[in-house]
């Protein structure tokens, strides 16, 4: 009798788990790559005055990585590792590059 339900317990764990398989990751990387992202320009319309506010940073815009993919550029007048500190590397799933640019003055 403990056999079996032994045998029925291990079973329904073996079901259970090939389940899961079949259902592929559930960690939460997998998920997260699979999440729709919020359009780049809703993004940084939402995380501009934040990052601007920042010591150092003279612009913000939308630009693209080498291989296409749209991504967030922090513009700085002189780049440190403190000022970097304070810089995501991504924002809602976008890639954020800082860029060394010199101080930006009016005309």
């Amino acid at each position: 009798m403990r056999l079996g339900r032994l045998l029925s317990c291990v079973f329904l764990f073996v079901a259970c788990a090939a389940e899961r398989v079949e259902q592929g990751p559930t960690s939460q990387e997998a998920r997260s790559e699979t999440m729709v992202k919020r359009p780049i320009a809703d993004v940084l319309e939402e995380h501009a005055p934040r990052l601007m506010a920042l010591e150092g940073v003279v612009m913000v815009y939308e630009s693209a990585l080498d291989d296409g993919t749209p991504c967030i550029k922090v513009g700085v007048a002189k780049q440190s590792a403190a000022l970097d500190k304070k810089i995501p590397d991504q924002l809602e799933g976008h890639a954020v590059v800082v860029v060394e640019t010199g101080a930006i003055e009016p005309r």
